[in-house]
């Protein structure tokens, strides 16, 4: 049953591995050197063509024919690694197409760690969950999978100094429908504008850690939120990116 193994489907269809990538890297790299060399033999060809030159002629062919079934061999492997993605991806969008929608009550997730296995605990009781209204920033239609979570997702664990959980929230980045802690009003902390790998500018009050740590400020001022906290302890913020 394809719920059944989610972690390799998610594994397959979110992209290759990284020995999977380094492979496809250098094979991509040695197709281009043997095109060169199948220019060149090419090249060869044509000169002995135009001067008549049969014995050049057929030894220029073969060995063109021979760096050309070497590329289409390694246009073959590349396939191949590449295959089994688009396999899952396919698997995937048909699983989900059929699975139900899953309905929960976000109150019912409480007490997630600020840890990698917190995270899992998110993806868990979110999965199957309706996209439209839970929005992780991939899908925004139908049951929630998580192969590939485009936003980013972070979780604030704070204790005073005996251990002591003060507060424990969970947000996802965005500013439509997402999960956990939402922007409430920033009156101890400034956004920044920030330059993404593509040039555009965006402010940062929407991102998951902004939200987590803008809550906890406004909380710390609350007494009847900390009612016997005076001060110290241990913050972790855990952030999937």
């Amino acid at each position: 049953r394809l719920d059944q193994h989610h972690q390799q489907l998610k594994a397959l269809s979110s992209g290759p591995s990284a020995n999977e990538a380094a492979v496809c890297a250098d094979i991509l790299q040695c197709m281009e050197a043997l095109t060169q060399v199948q220019r060149g033999f090419l090249s060869l060809l044509a000169v002995a063509k135009a001067d008549n030159n049969i014995d050049t002629v057929r030894l220029m062919g073969r060995q063109a024919n021979l760096v050309k079934a070497d590329v289409e061999a390694m246009q073959k492997l590349k396939k191949q690694i590449m295959g089994k993605q688009r396999k899952a991806q396919r698997l995937t969008a048909e699983f989900r197409a059929v699975q139900a929608i899953k309905e929960v009550d976000p109150n019912d997730l409480r007490d997630v760690p600020a840890s990698a296995a917190g995270y899992q605990r998110i993806m868990d009781f979110y999965r199957f969950t309706d996209a439209a209204k839970y929005n992780f920033g991939r899908v925004y239609a139908g049951p929630n999978f998580f192969t590939d979570v485009k936003s980013n997702v972070a979780i604030l664990e704070v204790r005073d100094p005996n251990g002591s959980l003060l507060y424990g929230g969970y947000a996802v980045s965005g500013d439509r429908n997402c999960p956990g802690v939402q922007l409430g009003a920033c009156n101890h902390f400034q956004a920044i504008e920030c330059v993404d790998g593509l040039g555009e500018t965006y402010s940062r009050d929407f991102d998951a850690e902004f939200k987590l740590v803008t809550e906890f400020a406004d909380a710390a001022q609350c007494k009847q939120r900390f009612p016997t906290w005076e001060g110290g302890g241990r913050a972790l913020l855990w952030s999937k990116k």
